[in-house]
């Protein structure tokens, strides 16, 4: 069994300009779109060992929250 935890910063800021062809589901000739929190926590474990299978779960909190899970096989 394999612990971990990790900080992330991801900042991510994008602009359209001239959206007329979205013009049911906007009401601004311009739209930005940002997140709102850039830094992020995450916590897994990880179940392997030499040859065979492998599973890994994993936790990601305050920019997103999600859970999420892989079953895999070494050889």
């Amino acid at each position: 069994v394999r612990p971990y935890v990790g900080v992330s910063f991801a900042k991510f800021s994008l602009k359209f300009a001239e959206v007329s062809s979205l013009d049911p589901w906007v009401s601004s000739e311009r739209v930005r779109l940002s997140n709102s929190d850039p830094f992020g926590i995450f916590l897994g474990l990880g179940f392997a060992g030499q040859k065979g299978l492998y599973v890994d779960l994993e936790g990601r909190f305050l920019d997103e929250c999600a859970l999420s899970g892989v079953i895999g096989t070494c050889f």
